[in-house]
């Protein structure tokens, strides 16, 4: 039995663009540039949140201090009016007496007339 083995012999320099390894390292490139991409989209994307949040926590900052403005002349205008000093001794009672005192208002509105006795319980 004769076996015969005949060879042909290519030179690669005619083939070399279409070598697999030429190839693969093209694909590796274009994932790479793909992944480079994508990672510079999410960091615009963060940058771009990370100046919403600093817009919003200067105009956070700017709205309660212009609260703090309106409390501080509120209680200023309180303080300097005469009917507020006035009335401070009965706010002082009333503040844990709102209830019984609104209850004893609509009893009393509830009587007929001057001279008839009103029956006002507590």
């Amino acid at each position: 039995m004769k076996f015969a083995v005949t060879y042909h012999y290519y030179p690669l320099g005619r083939f070399q663009h279409e070598q697999p390894g030429k190839a693969l390292l093209q694909a590796l490139n274009a994932i790479k540039l793909q992944a480079e991409a994508e990672k510079n989209d999410v960091l615009e994307q963060l940058q771009a949140a990370l100046a919403e949040n600093t817009r919003l926590n200067n105009q956070l900052t700017e709205l309660q201090n212009s609260r703090a403005a309106y409390e501080d002349s509120l209680e200023n205008l309180y303080e300097s009016s005469s009917s507020w000093r006035l009335t401070a001794p009965l706010r002082v009672l009333c503040t844990g007496c709102s209830r019984p005192l609104i209850r004893f208002a609509e009893e009393l509105s509830t009587c007929t007339a001057v001279t008839a006795p009103c029956s006002v319980s507590s």
